[in-house]
This record gives C-alpha cells, sequence and structure tokens, in this order.
C-alpha cells in the first residue's frame, strides 16, 4: 500500500480506504490470534491512518470553502 503521509488530497488515496465496508471488515479482524504488540501496532497503523484520512478530508473541505468563497 502506497504511505499515506505523502498523499495530498482525498483523490489520491486508494479506493478501498474511503470506502464503508472496510471500516466493517476492519472492526471483524480476529485479533485474539495477534500477540500483544502485534494488537498494538495494528491499532497504532489504524489509529495513524485514519488521523491521515481526516485531516485530509478537513484540507479538502477547506479548500472547497475557500474557492466558493472565491467564486462569491
Amino acid at each position: 500500500m502506497k504511505n499515506l503521509e505523502h498523499i495530498k488530497g482525498l483523490d489520491e488515496l486508494p479506493k478501498i480506504l474511503i470506502e464503508d465496508w472496510i471500516e466493517q471488515a476492519i472492526k471483524k479482524v480476529d485479533k485474539s490470534q495477534m500477540t500483544p504488540e502485534q494488537r498494538m501496532h495494528d491499532e497504532m497503523m489504524l489509529a495513524k491512518n485514519a488521523s491521515i484520512i481526516e485531516i485530509l478530508k478537513e484540507k479538502e473541505k477547506k479548500q472547497i470553502a475557500t474557492k466558493t468563497a472565491k467564486d462569491f
């Protein structure tokens, strides 16, 4: 998977990351077979990617708002 830190906009995200079903599938992953370290790493990566996606969404909203404001 592409390193999400280098993505500049939502349109550059792999489509799979912005679809609702992926969140549901992630919640169903059987973490009982993971070691505590693996679970911690998994949770940290999920949180990091979710944060990056949220930052990109906010950035896109601001760009749209700025563009809309300039159009008036």
